[in-house]
């Protein structure tokens, strides 16, 4: 039996919190943030009330749509907090009136051609796991047209060409992870780019969103991964040279990259890949406070090893994961290799480690699947991070169900800004926690990706919220974060993408020439501004 995905939360309906975990989970939760248990039960497809469609479809366009009512409310909105909110609460007055799968470049092109003749905007879906307002319609735009269609590419997910001389591959960008890594294992290949939402996200949204993979060092931006694209505007056909480097003026493929469906649709993408790793070492490490921590990751994203996880932990995010229960902040350390062994690197980052008073918790070296030394194996933190970390939205969905705010937002700054930064976001929210929320409520930090000049921080928010008022109280803090990131010279996403929720925090981070000639080429390249309208700026 298939299985089916959630119209109103994250994922699989199959892989929801059943109502004994969500128990357990209130249960732990009750004295800190003083939830009562009450549940509020999910919303079902029989008791959906979606407004009629604006627009009818020509019939050369109505074999590629689906407009059952679970479909317009999954296409309504992403996966934020404030999407769950509503699709919780069955509230899908801006659903789309069409949601349309192309099968060909010409099915796009079609589509583009009826909706630029009909004003209708189109928001393309991608995988739909946005977090920042990128696949919903603009409400503030809404008027504007005469409609909206959703725009869905998982139809064209083929691989079209494989370059193993090169190591490279052509797919169609509608494909998601793990279909995109299936294809590729065939031939002992990977992208290796893994993010939170790999199962529900596609390539194409990774390259408009700028999309940041696990992997703390090294290659982890689909920007590092990304040969070519192919891009169907409402002003024709775009494809990039095929290149491994060029000098030739500004880089095409960075006007694509983050570009959020708003200046064209990206059909197909060539994407650098790699074979499979072989060597594989990886060490828990564990630290008296997250300012010691943060120490020794300098240290180590400076020294060059460039390991292939570097994840720092606080010690509330290591508790609440379920990685550590004795109040240290906890690093997870990781290389990983295909032709050679790691054993060399591992070590020299090991004793960064504990030359600055890292305690080992425990490490795994395997060669060619034997394990050399497994002091935990399954039962590492790692790897209880990595189960904690895939089933994040999940007890997310769950939290709000019980009643909480629950919300993550992520930033990157330099070195030297860094303590600055940290402690006004944690002192800021912190504050708005004690004033709004009756002090019902924590937030906590890792650092996700490091960088030899700079680090990426993670902040998380768990918070009673008020009935009818979650909403509201998330887009305080939402507020007070952004603007704090941006005054202490952080940006607003590292790998979240700008969307709508983030809009005017990216226009603070921007120059105003260089919005000006964002907007330019918008206007170049989709005239009558139907392409997810709202997103990224105000036009």
């Amino acid at each position: 039996m298939s299985k089916v995905r959630s119209f109103w939360g994250w994922g699989y309906k199959q892989d929801e919190l059943k109502k004994a975990e969500i128990k357990k989970l209130s249960n732990m939760l009750s004295g800190f943030v003083g939830i009562d248990g009450k549940l509020q039960d999910a919303p079902k497809v029989e008791d959906l009330k979606l407004p009629h469609p604006n627009i009818k479809l020509p019939k050369s366009l109505e074999s590629l749509a689906d407009n059952f009512l679970a479909q317009r409310a999954q296409h309504s909105y992403g996966r934020s907090f404030k999407d769950v909110v509503r699709g919780l609460n069955n509230s899908f007055d801006g659903a789309p009136d069409a949601v349309v799968f192309p099968k060909t470049e010409n099915d796009v092109i079609n589509i583009l051609e009826f909706s630029e003749k009909k004003n209708i905007a189109v928001v393309c879906y991608g995988g739909g796991s946005s977090v920042v307002g990128g696949v919903e319609m603009d409400s503030d735009y809404k008027q504007n047209y005469s409609g909206w269609i959703s725009l869905d590419m998982s139809y064209m997910n083929a691989l079209s060409e494989i370059d193993t001389y090169s190591r490279s591959a052509k797919f169609q960008t509608g494909i998601l992870g793990p279909q995109l890594e299936t294809k590729l294992k065939k031939y002992g290949l990977t992208l290796r780019h893994f993010p939170q939402s790999f199962e529900f996200s596609s390539l194409g949204g990774w390259i408009a969103t700028r999309a940041g993979g696990h992997f703390a060092m090294g290659p982890t931006h689909i920007d590092d991964l990304l040969e070519s694209v192919e891009v169907i505007t409402p002003s024709g056909k775009t494809v990039s040279r095929r290149l491994p480097a060029s000098g030739a003026g500004p880089d095409e493929n960075r006007l694509w990259l983050g570009s959020e469906g708003i200046l064209g649709i990206i059909t197909s993408a060539y994407v650098k890949v790699q074979p499979r790793p072989i060597y594989v070492a990886k060490a828990d490490i564990l630290f008296e406070s997250f300012k010691e921590g943060i120490t020794c990751l300098k240290e180590i994203a400076q020294s060059g090893l460039n390991p292939s996880n570097c994840r720092l932990l606080d010690p509330l995010e290591a508790l609440i994961n379920g990685v550590s229960s004795k109040n240290k902040a906890v690093l997870l350390l990781g290389f990983e290799s295909y032709n050679n062994p790691v054993n060399f690197l591992y070590e020299e980052a090991k004793k960064i480690c504990l030359r600055n008073k890292g305690t080992l918790a425990s490490e795994l070296i395997t060669i060619r699947g034997n394990s050399e030394s497994d002091s935990s194996n399954k039962s590492s933190a790692a790897e209880l991070w990595k189960a904690s970390f895939i089933k994040a939205p999940y007890i997310r969905d769950a939290l709000v169900r019980l009643g909480l705010i629950v919300e993550t937002f992520e930033t990157a700054v330099t070195w030297n800004n860094f303590d600055e930064l940290y402690e006004n976001v944690i002192s800021g929210v912190q504050r708005n926690i004690s004033k709004s929320l009756k002090n019902l409520g924590w937030i906590t930090c890792r650092i996700t990706h490091a960088y030899q000049n700079g680090l990426a921080p993670y902040f998380s928010v768990i918070a009673k919220g008020d009935q009818g008022s979650q909403i509201s109280q998330w887009n305080e803090i939402k507020l007070i974060a952004n603007e704090t990131v941006v005054k202490y010279n952080g940006t607003v996403t590292h790998h979240h993408a700008v969307g709508k929720d983030h809009r005017e925090a990216f226009a603070k981070e921007k120059s105003s020439l260089y919005l000006d000639y964002l907007k330019a080429a918008k206007t170049y390249f989709d005239p009558q501004t139907i392409l997810n309208p709202g997103t990224l700026i105000k036009i």
